[in-house]
């Protein structure tokens, strides 16, 4: 991750910190007063996002403004719970789907070729 720019970091925070509320680029953007393709832009590094704007994303994505500045502190598995939870949380209706995905994934895990 070092070749990338803080913008790009930083976009890739908001996205992942967006996708764990549970929110469209769209609705992110409404609830910010800014165009979906600012956000697009924020999550893709092409923009830089203010102070005002990164500290305004942060409140309605629901994390404290450093998360989107500092490197994660948690693994890859903890964050995949995390964002399951949240969805779960909001579309409960995927468990059955979920659990069946899984149960085929821990099958081929199990087979080794």
């Amino acid at each position: 991750m070092s070749d990338t720019t803080i913008d790009a970091r930083v976009g890739e925070r908001l996205r992942a910190s967006r996708l764990r509320a549970v929110l469209t680029q769209g609705e992110l953007a409404t609830a910010l007063g800014v165009d979906r393709s600012t956000v697009a832009k924020w999550e893709s590094g092409e923009r830089a996002m203010t102070v005002s704007a990164l500290t305004r994303a942060a409140q309605v994505v629901g994390v404290p403004p450093a998360a989107l500045l500092e490197e994660p502190r948690h693994s890859a598995q903890q964050q995949a719970v995390q964002l399951l939870t949240s969805t779960l949380e909001h579309r409960p209706d995927l468990l059955p789907p979920l659990l069946a995905t899984l149960e085929q994934l821990l099958g081929q895990s199990s087979h080794p070729s």
